[in-house]
């Protein structure tokens, strides 16, 4: 997987990005042109997976101004219910670039299902980016009142499903170390990738060192330490 450094500020020039990628064949990784080529582009026509957030209206506005068109591409932005189901859709030809979460991607590689290149972070997780929410009459009234229940998510393995987990962990619910000893087990190589500083793990209500116990923890904030980690741990 080729990551190339990135920064959180990119969120606001995902477009230009992309616009910037499609139109040098380098970046790409190859001089060969398609059947869709024109005299600008090496592929005239992108479908691009999104999710439903707001960190993809810069790609949206790009396409209802025109920019792309300006540039000799007809990108069409394709709506997907998770970053695991744009994944599994470029695997499948679906899609030309997807956006997703580091876990669906960090599992194709790992699995070595498809070879993937990171083309820029466009976003960074702080508090309270999400929430558990509940309906206004629901008995439930905190995070620990989730035990037993069923909670709602994109997709199991997915960010969302790390984060509900993390914080019914941080809130006095069961960190379930059990369970996660399981996957270890059961798993070929178990890595837990951290976006919290490691200066910061077992401050406040955070269990990083309980589960950094069980399975290997790195700090990952950042696109290049991702690439870097990537490159260290898993087999080329």
């Amino acid at each position: 997987m080729d990551c190339p450094g990135g920064d959180i500020r990119e969120l606001l020039f995902i477009a230009v990005l992309l616009a910037h990628t499609l139109t040098g064949c380098g970046l790409l990784g190859g001089d060969k042109t398609d059947a869709g080529a024109n005299n600008q582009v090496e592929k005239s026509t992108i479908t691009v997976a999104v999710l439903p957030t707001v960190e993809t209206a810069p790609l949206q506005l790009g396409i209802r101004s025109g920019y792309f068109k300006g540039l000799g591409l007809d990108v069409k932005a394709a709506v997907a219910t998770s970053g695991q189901a744009t994944v599994t859709g470029m695997i499948n030809g679906q899609y030309d670039i997807v956006y997703s979460s580091y876990p669906p991607i960090i599992a194709a590689q790992a699995k070595k299902i498809a070879d993937l290149r990171v083309l820029a972070g466009n976003s960074f997780a702080t508090p309270k980016t999400a929430v558990v929410v509940t309906s206004p009459h629901s008995p439930l009234s905190s995070i620990r009142d989730l035990t037993g229940r069923t909670v709602a998510v994109t997709a199991r393995g997915t960010l969302s499903d790390l984060m509900v987990k993390s914080t019914f962990a941080t809130n006095g619910g069961d960190p379930n170390l059990a369970a996660l000893r399981r996957i270890v087990g059961n798993a070929r190589r178990a890595y837990w990738l951290n976006p919290e500083p490691e200066r910061l793990w077992g401050t406040g209500d955070s269990l990083a060192p309980d589960y950094a116990h069980v399975v290997e923890m790195y700090e990952c904030r950042t696109v290049h330490q991702l690439s870097e980690l990537i490159t260290r741990l898993l087999p080329i």
